[in-house]
């Protein structure tokens, strides 16, 4: 199985040692290389083969997100997930908007790091729970509006904003005044409409086109 070629950044030393050792010790992954700057890891991607990079998003000098923006940009195919000690409403917003296809707290358990990495590594987006949580409690304080006559959110809006807060089916189908049992067909219909896969695409969308605001 090909290895996958994975870049370190992050300006403590103990940080990218902790990682280097914790991600060398898989025989599925290679550490291609540890940077302890945004401007390091730019310039490392464009010159060194590169799967995957593990992005420190508070460094001296220019930041994690900007790095990933100057990296997507430049090297598209290289996936980029954002490690944070905490979560942030602008930091996910800012990260979904760079093009960051994945997001992960410094604390996470190794299983939890290696599980972003295969997701990522697949083309997926990955989240980590305690994203998906804000983004959910953000979704169930707005999933109501529109049915007021106080926004002009259209249905799939709405339904997007239902099915992240948490409600069944039959509560979406309730809601939107729509009839029983075809809540499955207009999911289908949405996600297969927008390129949809699966939870973390749905929530990276509604974040970037501001169905859901956090």
């Amino acid at each position: 199985m090909k290895k996958i070629k994975l870049l370190l950044c992050d300006d403590h030393g103990l940080m990218r040692k902790g990682l280097a050792s914790i991600m060398g010790s898989q025989n599925w992954i290679e550490v291609v290389g540890t940077v302890d700057s945004g401007e390091a890891a730019i310039n490392f991607v464009a010159g060194t083969e590169t799967d995957i990079v593990l992005m420190d998003i508070v460094m001296n000098g220019m930041s994690g997100l900007e790095a990933t923006r100057w990296i997507k940009e430049q090297s598209p195919a290289v996936k980029v997930i954002l490690v944070s000690g905490e979560v942030t409403p602008s930091s996910i917003t800012s990260g979904i908007k760079v093009g960051a296809d994945g997001y992960v707290l410094k604390h996470s358990s190794d299983d939890k790091l290696f599980e972003a990495i295969r997701t990522v590594s697949k083309g997926e987006i990955f989240f980590g729970l305690e994203v998906v949580s804000l983004v959910a409690e953000e979704a169930s304080k707005n999933a109501l509006k529109g049915n007021d006559g106080k926004s002009n959110a259209d249905t799939n809006s709405q339904f997007l904003r239902l099915l992240i807060s948490g409600c069944t089916m039959e509560q979406i189908e309730s809601k939107l005044s729509i009839p029983k049992k075809s809540g499955r067909e207009l999911q289908r219909n949405i996600m297969t409409q927008l390129g949809l896969k699966i939870s973390a695409d749905v929530i990276q969308y509604a974040i970037s086109h501001s169905i859901v605001k956090i």
